[in-house]
């Protein structure tokens, strides 16, 4: 993929299949232009299980929170743009059907199609990613919620992983709220590490956005408490709980039920803490 442009062809016999894919993708360009942005934006997703309700769930949050553009306005907007888009990637291979209205990619082209952005348009598209997962995640209210996070994990994972990327780090930074609803499904789902950085993430921006008191921001304090205690690292989760504990009284008063929630979990852990040397030494 680094040195697809250094050779020129002699032959159709002697194009290569990264050579194939690009003039499908020019090809793709000329009669869709939704259609070739939807294949750069599937980059910032998972390679298997892209379906529509995923995007259309997003609409009417993207353009409340974030700059939607004009191509995924159409593309979630309606399911026959979808299906027609992606009725052309198929026609190009570069999508597949599976059961159930999904697509997937072959996983190859779909790390070439990351090539087909530059930094700007890249952070801009991960940044879209992320608010689709993040109004996508379910809330532990809904039924069956674990069926749907399930769902999500490996676009979760994905995305993740493309937000450590030290050039993703620009002036597209995912909302605040998106990353604290991806980290609870990426929590839910066991993976931690992955979780704790991204509520950490949603954290520093609402604490920019929001204000370090705000309730909002405050959540997300209470959330790193819960995962820190889960990890084992209770210094840090008595730090979290006692952040919140004394906001909570402040904005709520001493009897309120957020109060009364969060000095438990602070006395809960404060008791490990105690525990630790007895556990240790048996």
């Amino acid at each position: 993929m680094q040195k697809q442009d250094q050779f020129r062809l002699q032959g159709c016999g002697e194009r290569s299949m990264l050579t194939t894919w690009k003039i499908s993708y020019d090809q793709v360009l000329r009669r869709c232009e939704a259609a070739a942005w939807l294949l750069r934006l599937w980059a910032f997703f998972y390679h298997d299980d892209l379906w529509y309700g995923l995007l259309a769930a997003s609409t009417w949050r993207l353009a409340n929170g974030t700059e939607t553009p004009t191509w995924f306005t159409k593309l979630a907007g309606s399911s026959l743009e979808f299906s027609s888009a992606m009725g052309l990637l198929k026609a190009y291979s570069l999508a597949d059907s599976q059961e159930g209205g999904s697509y997937s990619m072959h996983s190859v082209l779909h790390q070439w199609s990351r090539s087909l952005s530059l930094h700007s348009d890249a952070a801009s598209l991960l940044s879209i990613s992320v608010c689709v997962l993040g109004n996508a995640a379910p809330s532990e209210d809904d039924k069956e919620y674990w069926k749907l996070d399930r769902r999500l994990l490996q676009h979760a994972l994905h995305s993740s992983d493309e937000m450590r990327r030290p050039q993703m780090l620009s002036q597209h930074e995912p909302p605040p709220w998106a990353m604290h609803c991806l980290g609870d499904t990426l929590s839910r789902q066991g993976k931690l590490e992955e979780a704790e950085r991204m509520y950490q993430r949603a954290l520093a921006g609402k604490e920019k956005a929001l204000g370090p008191d705000h309730t909002s921001t405050l959540g997300t304090v209470n959330n790193l408490g819960l995962l820190y205690s889960d990890q084992g690292k209770l210094e840090e989760a008595e730090q979290m709980y006692q952040r919140a504990l004394l906001s909570y009284q402040c904005i709520y008063g001493p009897s309120h039920e957020r109060v009364t929630a969060t000095s438990k979990k602070l006395a809960s852990t404060r008791s490990k803490k105690g525990k630790l040397p007895h556990l240790l030494s048996s």
